[in-house]
């Protein structure tokens, strides 16, 4: 793994490497389902 990649997770470890076109999809989707603040306790700002 490098500095800006990016990978699913499942409890801590990394199931495979996304693009970075698909993280912002899934990141956008969590956003619209109003759950990232669940996961890191702030608003999230797109």
């Amino acid at each position: 793994m490098k500095v800006d990649e990016y990978v699913l997770l499942h409890v801590g470890y990394a199931l495979h490497k996304i693009s970075e076109e698909e993280a912002a999809r899934t990141l956008a989707m969590f956003d619209e389902a109003e759950i990232m603040e669940d996961f890191i306790g702030e608003e999230v700002v797109s």
